[in-house]
């Protein structure tokens, strides 16, 4: 009988779990890094009542828009290129029926538009809701293959005897089809527009809510509200807008104009906007060369020197690229100031949640809460 080596005979004798096996190591499980093409892009279109009672209604919304939009970038893993569009309306006899503001991503744009948006007209209960939905599902500029979700604002029924305009529970389904979520916010207590709100959300695949008559939006002022907003006027000077001469003109008398309007809004959404402009990488409209840069649209050294800034088209190539790599780092400085203050503000107000809040549901809660299920 041949006799086994001892090391054969030991390590049959050991427990397998003292045997040399190899095993096959699997990594930890890691998220798939984020980059440009990765951040969601998300439609959200805001239809709202401008008659004479949905006047307190429109001021919260002018305060928390900032705030929603923050919500949602800050919820996306790899990011959020989100865009904002509006649409008012009122009925036929009144100064306008429909008021529309194009989805755009120059959320300045959108707010300064919001601004201009006042509660007037109405009396009679109906309104042309039939025409305000119909427009906002088949007018907007949707994207394909963005996230679509639309808020119906209001606290009167549609006025059904405009029936050259298709039904708001037709509309609703065809939205669906479409892929656009509608949810409703009724405001008040309107018997007759709850039964129309309820039908439009469930045949839109939305979520259907009632929020006080002015909308219930609680504002608070923070200590870091004045830090926040100078920060935010400090990064607005690194603006360097660039094109055809006659584009960079209209670009800068815009950017004057957006500002006018933004200095005017409330402390709270000063303070929401420059938080806005640290995490949102389409912050400034296309024209700003900065942000063309930092995102990779384009190279300074392609840019035509006819479409450049005026105070860069005399430098030479090694002063302009210092000129802008300099705005470039003041931009990102005044970014970690921004993101610095703005954790100091909602330490803040997580400490005070319940005078934040209030109690029930109000414009921006119930915005938040349906956009929180929708765009998981």
């Amino acid at each position: 009988m041949r006799l086994l080596p001892f090391a054969v005979l030991l390590a049959a004798m050991l427990p397998l779990s003292a045997h040399a096996i190899t095993v096959k190591t699997i990594p930890p499980y890691s998220k798939p890094a984020c980059n440009s093409q990765a951040a969601t892009q998300i439609d959200l279109v805001f239809v709202l009542d401008t008659t004479g009672s949905m006047g307190g209604l429109i001021q919260g919304a002018k305060t928390k828009i900032w705030r929603i939009v923050n919500d949602v970038m800050q919820n996306q893993r790899c990011g959020a290129d989100v865009r904002v569009g509006l649409l008012g309306y009122r009925d036929k006899e009144d100064e306008y029926v429909t008021r529309k503001v194009g989805l755009n991503q120059d959320l300045d744009e959108v707010y300064a538009e919001l601004m201009a948006f006042k509660a007037a007209g109405g009396g009679d209960e109906p309104e042309h809701v039939r025409l305000a939905l119909h427009e906002a599902v088949n007018q907007m500029n949707w994207r394909a293959n963005s996230k679509k979700v639309l808020f119906l604002v209001g606290d009167a029924p549609p006025k059904d005897s405009y029936i050259e305009v298709p039904s708001v529970s037709h509309t609703a389904q065809k939205a669906k089809q479409k892929g656009i979520i509608i949810n409703t916010l009724l405001a008040g207590d309107s018997k007759t527009t709850a039964r129309v709100w309820q039908s439009v959300a469930q045949y839109g695949g939305g979520e259907y809510f009632t929020i006080p008559q002015d909308g219930g939006s609680v504002t608070v002022t923070t200590p870091y509200d004045d830090t926040l907003s100078s920060l935010s006027t400090r990064l607005d000077s690194v603006y360097l807008p660039y094109g055809k001469e006659p584009l960079r003109r209209s670009a800068a008398a815009k950017s004057v104009s957006k500002l006018s309007a933004i200095a005017a809004a409330p402390k709270e959404a000063q303070a929401e906007r420059s938080i806005n402009k640290s995490i949102n990488k389409q912050a400034y409209s296309q024209d700003d060369l900065v942000q063309a840069i930092e995102n990779g649209k384009v190279k300074l050294e392609q840019v035509d020197s006819k479409d450049l800034p005026d105070q860069m088209q005399t430098m030479s190539s090694s002063e302009r690229s210092a000129y802008v790599n300099a705005q470039i780092q003041q931009r990102a400085q005044l970014k970690q100031e921004i993101a610095k203050v703005s954790k100091q503000r909602e330490d803040y107000l997580q400490a005070n949640r319940d005078q934040a809040t209030g109690s029930g549901d109000s414009f921006d809660s119930a915005v938040s809460r349906a956009l929180g299920k929708q765009l998981q």
